[in-house]
């Protein structure tokens, strides 16, 4: 058992690690959370001004820190010639950029309301 990565799938592998699980357990956590507390995703404060939940502003710039990084790492791995492991870090990249895309849309809904 080696304790660190010796091929640059391994290094590459290890360094998404963090990232592919940031996507993984945060996505129950937030769900949970708001049902456990819940609150409106955006709050009206009058004057044409409306602020995020701080919970899902939080939400949102991990995942806008994990997307582009995933993605990156998806055609770093396709380069290298590791495909399933760059299928794999697809996978994992379309999470936060669906749910980025989602939350904007919600905004830009808001703002036009």
């Amino acid at each position: 058992m080696r304790a660190f990565p010796s091929t640059k799938n391994e290094w590459v592998a290890l360094v998404l690690f963090p990232f592919k699980t940031y996507v993984v357990i945060i996505l129950p956590f937030y769900f949970l959370f708001n049902i456990f507390y819940p609150q409106p995703l955006t709050i009206y404060l009058g004057n044409n001004t409306t602020v995020w939940n701080q919970t899902a502003e939080e939400f949102l710039v991990g995942f806008v820190l994990c997307g582009p990084l995933l993605i990156l790492g998806f055609v770093i791995q396709f380069f290298v010639r590791d495909e399933k492991a760059a299928i794999r870090t697809l996978m994992f990249a379309i999470v936060p950029f669906s749910f980025f895309c989602f939350f904007l849309f919600i905004g830009l809904i808001q703002h036009m309301l």
